[in-house]
């Protein structure tokens, strides 16, 4: 082979290797062009919810009989339910997540002083009705400056409602 047909032979493949190289290019310019990656178009609010307080305060004063056992109290259960009880139902069920137990507003209304509050909500409702309504069908009364986003939580067994509400009592 003569060096100009050398010289020949590496210039086509030279011209070969110079439009593939420019195929890939634009076709690697299309295909990201054309990809469904999204842009994020706005920050992510922080959530922190505020824990539910690891201790029930003072349940005798809110109807909850205390026992003393074995030097530790025990709450008793009874028709107003258990507070400790109460207090880890609204762990799990998620309320921590939208309110407070103190007046500070996550999503909902703070619960500290509900109690107090919903004794006086509704005309001829008790506190503990309210309460229990609120928890069951929650757009049944809503507190001014807040809309229904509160789930229902109907499907939970009275005993836990009344656990619950023991709980709230003691959010003063």
């Amino acid at each position: 082979m003569g060096s100009m047909q050398w010289i020949e032979g590496y210039l086509n493949l030279n011209q070969l290797s110079r439009v593939s190289l420019l195929m890939i290019v634009v076709l690697a310019s299309i295909t990201m062009a054309c990809s469904d990656v999204k842009e994020p178009t706005a920050t992510p609010r922080v959530f922190n919810p505020t824990p539910a307080p690891t201790e029930v305060r003072s349940a005798t004063e809110h109807g909850v009989v205390v026992e003393e056992n074995g030097g530790s109290a025990a709450v008793a259960v009874g028709a107003s339910g258990n507070p400790e009880r109460g207090r880890q139902l609204y762990t799990q069920n998620g309320c921590s997540g939208c309110h407070s137990t103190s007046d500070e507003v996550i999503v909902g209304p703070g619960h500290r002083g509900v109690a107090e509050r919903s004794a006086s909500a509704v005309v001829g409702m008790s506190g503990e009705e309210y309460m229990r309504q609120s928890i069951k069908e929650p757009g049944a009364h809503l507190v001014e400056g807040f809309t229904n986003l509160m789930p229902s939580f109907a499907n939970l067994d009275p005993s836990d409602i009344d656990d619950l509400i023991a709980y709230l009592k003691t959010l003063d």
